[in-house]
């Protein structure tokens, strides 16, 4: 892909280890539609960019058009997160980077996701719609296979990040940092950098007058408690687990794909939970 291309040849001009370097790769998988827009891929993704073999098995073991375009698209993901593995092992950069994975959001169930059991879909402030798979590894950490239960806001990558790698940052007198540092919560259960997160509180939106109450979601949790003033439809507020997904199989140009909430907001109301 364009995007991987860019990033090995970034890797390749820091080879030398000089030279410090940050890369932030945002992939587009995985991520609907899985058709051309131009109708020219109008079945989804052509033949060739993945091996016959796992098409065959993807087609024989999946229902649904959608989410065999998801695992399609997954997969392609899946190897060009290799190819950056290969290339910091081989230009020996990797024993001195940390390797970081996040994801934006969860999944969206009616486009081929889950994120079951976890309730509600990309679009909501439920778990299903938030909490989301990370790691980071690296020969660096002083331990592997962690599993880092504390409760961690995307903002809390900032200060993370500089302290793993011993940078100093101290913002401007009038400004305070939303994020927290976790990396020395990692190895100790007993430490716990955040115990409260605000999801979503705005009242205007590129200079346009906003209705929170009306055309947003908000939410605040306060440790294993959390109030949400959320959309209650059709597809939001549902669990969707690998029972649930969608088995579709009309043309995938003409599946109902996404969890924009704006398409749907006459198919439900705004509650509390």
């Amino acid at each position: 892909s364009i995007f991987n291309r860019k990033a090995l040849s970034i890797i390749e001009d820091h080879k030398s280890g000089d030279i410090p370097f940050f890369l932030y790769l945002p992939y587009q998988n995985v991520h609907d539609p899985y058709y051309d827009i131009s109708s020219e891929y109008s079945e989804g993704m052509p033949s060739g960019f993945i091996s016959d073999d796992v098409v065959s098995l993807i087609d024989s073991s999946t229902n649904g058009l959608n989410r065999r375009e998801y695992l399609k698209s997954l997969y392609v993901f899946d190897q060009a997160i290799g190819e950056i593995y290969n290339k910091l092992v081989t230009t020996g950069l990797l024993d001195n980077t940390y390797l970081i994975f996040a994801s934006d959001n969860g999944g969206c169930g009616p486009s081929g996701a889950f994120s079951g059991p976890l309730r509600g879909t990309k679009g909501t402030l439920f778990e299903g719609g938030i909490k989301v798979d990370s790691f980071i590894y690296s020969p660096l950490l002083q331990a592997s296979s962690i599993l880092y239960n504390g409760l961690f806001h995307i903002s809390d990558w900032l200060p993370t990040i500089l302290s793993l790698v011993d940078i100093t940052y101290e913002p401007d007198s009038d400004y305070q940092l939303d994020g927290v540092d976790h990396s020395y919560a990692w190895f100790d259960d007993s430490l716990s950098p955040r115990s409260t997160l605000l999801y979503n509180i705005y009242s205007n939106v590129q200079e346009k007058g906003f209705n929170i109450w009306t055309n947003g979601s908000f939410a605040i949790r306060n440790e294993r408690y959390k109030l949400l003033h959320a959309f209650n439809g059709s597809t939001y507020q549902k669990w969707y687990e690998s029972t649930t997904v969608n088995n579709d199989d009309e043309p995938i140009n003409e599946v109902l794909h996404g969890c924009s909430q704006s398409s749907s907001l006459d198919d439900g109301s705004f509650q509390y939970f």
